[in-house]
C-alpha cells in the first residue's frame, strides 16, 4: 500500500488517507491476531513502536516530516486541513500513526499468571474504556476483559484514553459470559458482581484470585452474570449520590484490593449516612 518514498496528500480521496480514515471508528482485524489501529500523538506512536506494534504508515503535517525521517518509507505528509480531517478533533497533533497491535494471548495463559482481572459488560464509552485500562495497570489488575457489546481496545478514544497502558495491559474480547464464568472457574478465580446492593467492599478481604464485574453505565451489571458470580460488592457512599462513573469505580475497588490487609476496615466516619453504588 505504501511507496518507498515519502507521498504527500493533498486530497480526502486520497486511498491511504480514506483508509486511514476508516481506521478511526472500525479498527482492521487480520487472520493472525493482530488489530491495526490509529494512534495520534507522537508520545502515545513512540510507546505504540517500543511496545513491538508494527509501523504500517505514518502521517504528519507539513513541516514536521524531517523529524520522522527514520520512517521514510511509510511517511505520508499531510496538509494541515487533511491533519484535522483525520483527527476529528480540534486540538489534534501533528502526527498520527497507522499500527498493527501484537495479539493478545490466550485468555486461559493470562489466567493462569493473574490474580485480579477486570470484566466489563456493555460498558460503550471510549473515554471510560481507556481511562479503566489506565487504572488497570496502576492499581495491579493483570488483565481487562470486555465482553461482547463493550467498547473495542482499538477505538482510537480508548487508546488515547489509556496513555499507553493498551499497550502494555492484556485487553481479552469475550463474546459468551458463560464461556467466561466458566474459564474464570477453571482458573480458581472467584467472581464479584458490584451494584448498588451487596456488601461494603471492605467488609472482608477480596479473595485471593478475583475477577471484578463491573456493568454498563445506564443499566448496570446483566442479571445472568450477576447470579453466576460468588457474590456482589458495593462502593458505600455518603451524601445524596447515588452512583458513580463506572471508571471511577473500577479504580476505587481496584485500590481498595491493592491495599495491604492490615489497613483495611471500616471507620466509623465511612459508615455514617452511606448509600449503595455500583
Amino acid at each position: 500500500m505504501f511507496s518507498s518514498s515519502v507521498k504527500h496528500i493533498t486530497s480526502a480521496h486520497n486511498p491511504v488517507f480514506t483508509w486511514a480514515r476508516r481506521l478511526v471508528e472500525r479498527p482492521e482485524a487480520a487472520e493472525d491476531g493482530t488489530m491495526t489501529v490509529l494512534l495520534e500523538g507522537e508520545k502515545l506512536v513512540i510507546e505504540a513502536l517500543r511496545s513491538g506494534a508494527r509501523l504500517r504508515g505514518l502521517f504528519v503535517v507539513e513541516g514536521r516530516e524531517t523529524d520522522w525521517q527514520a520512517h521514510e518509507a511509510l511517511l505520508h505528509v499531510l496538509t494541515p486541513d487533511l491533519m484535522k480531517r483525520l483527527s476529528g478533533i480540534e486540538s489534534h497533533s501533528p502526527v498520527a500513526a497507522a499500527v498493527a497491535l501484537p495479539p493478545v494471548r490466550p485468555l486461559s495463559e493470562t489466567l493462569s499468571r493473574a490474580k485480579t482481572v477486570v470484566v466489563l459488560d456493555r460498558v460503550q464509552d471510549p473515554g471510560n474504556v481507556g481511562t479503566i485500562i489506565r487504572s488497570c495497570e496502576a492499581l495491579g489488575a493483570d488483565a481487562l476483559i470486555l465482553l461482547r457489546g463493550s467498547c473495542s481496545r482499538g477505538n482510537m478514544k480508548v487508546l488515547r484514553a489509556a496513555m499507553g497502558s493498551a499497550f502494555r495491559l492484556p485487553v481479552h474480547l469475550v463474546s459468551d459470559p458463560a464461556d467466561l464464568l466458566a474459564e474464570l472457574g477453571r482458573a480458581s478465580f472467584t467472581p464479584l458482581a458490584t451494584a448498588m446492593s451487596g456488601r461494603a467492599i471492605w467488609e472482608k478481604p477480596l479473595p485471593g484470585k478475583a475477577a471484578l464485574f463491573f456493568g454498563a453505565e445506564g443499566t448496570g451489571l446483566d442479571a445472568a452474570l450477576t447470579a453466576g458470580c460468588h457474590e456482589t460488592i458495593r462502593i458505600p457512599m455518603q451524601g445524596a449520590v447515588e452512583s458513580l462513573n463506572v471508571a471511577a469505580s473500577v479504580a476505587i475497588c481496584l485500590y481498595e484490593r491493592a491495599r495491604p490487609a492490615s489497613s483495611t476496615g471500616q471507620s466509623t466516619s465511612q459508615t455514617r449516612h452511606t448509600k449503595e453504588t455500583s
